[in-house]
C-alpha cells in the first residue's frame, strides 16, 4: 500500500524488478535491519 507517488514507484519498482515472488526468501539477509544497524549503531 502506497500513501504517495515516491511510495508508489518504490513499490512499482519492486515488483517490476521481483514478479509476483516479491516477498523475501528466507536464504536472503534483512537489508532493512542492516541499513538501520548501519546508520544508528548500538552503544
Amino acid at each position: 500500500m502506497a500513501s504517495n507517488p515516491l511510495t508508489l514507484l518504490g513499490l512499482v519498482a519492486v515488483w517490476e524488478h521481483r514478479g509476483d515472488a516479491w516477498q523475501k526468501k528466507p536464504s536472503e539477509e534483512n537489508l532493512y535491519d542492516k541499513i538501520m544497524e548501519e546508520a544508528f549503531p548500538s552503544r
